[in-house]
């Protein structure tokens, strides 16, 4: 069975595509195991909402995105397969086919269970032949500097705090970092190295003072800043 891998670089123009060129040989099945590369269905309230994989210009990167019935369906709609009479046979006969393919019982942030759609998909990062450990020293030496103190207490603290957020996906650590002080002190350069290190599962957001409400941008996230 295909799921949706943002690290698959099949998007669901492609399926446009496969169409014109006629690849799909007007066989429903064929486009169906093409869509569930890059759409899903998981009830959201109080109707169904579309996981849709989409490919994101601006970042240049696959992300997931969500859509209602309607727009999903009217897209659809619009990759004709053929004609059978007088009715045109379109993608959006493949999921109504196929339906039951195509639904998950819930959305996680991570799931080991196959009908609930897991938005984590492992992390972002580039293998390198060799490691400027220059680099790593530098964050480590504003972690222990800066933000511990030189306390090696603290300093320990902060490492296995991050250290528990990238190695156990999808738990709690509990514990929230607030980072006040003066301009420039390195505050940014710390929350942006976590975030790169938890890209595409971090998610901004604005304090006042210390206190703040939850919102739905923190919906599938690991953490904010």
């Amino acid at each position: 069975m295909h799921e949706i891998d943002l690290k698959d670089s099949f998007k669901l123009n492609d399926i446009s595509d496969k169409t014109m060129n006629g690849k799909y040989d007007n066989i429903l099945k064929l486009v169906a195991e093409d869509l569930l590369k890059v759409i899903n269905a998981a009830p959201c309230q109080n109707e169904c909402c579309y996981i849709v994989k989409q490919y994101d210009c601006f970042n240049e990167k696959n992300v997931i995105n969500y859509r209602n019935k309607t727009a999903i369906y009217d897209y659809l709609r619009t990759i004709r397969l053929c004609q059978d009479g007088k009715k045109h046979i379109t993608a959006i006969d493949a999921p109504k086919q196929y339906h039951s393919l195509f639904e998950k019982l819930d959305i996680k942030f991570v799931s080991q269970n196959p009908k609930i759609f897991s938005t984590f998909q492992g992390y972002r990062y580039i293998q390198v032949d060799e490691i400027d450990q220059s680099k790593i020293d530098q964050f480590l030496g504003l972690v222990k500097d800066t933000f511990s103190a030189k306390d090696e207490q603290i300093y320990e603290y902060l490492l296995n705090w991050i250290a528990q957020i990238k190695q156990n996906v999808g738990k709690k650590t509990e514990t929230v970092l607030i980072l006040q002080g003066l301009q420039d002190i390195g505050k940014n350069v710390f929350t942006n190295v976590l975030c790169e290190l938890l890209a595409r599962y971090s998610s901004k957001m604005l304090l006042t003072s210390i206190a703040w409400q939850a919102n739905s941008m923190l919906l599938l996230k690991i953490r904010c800043r």
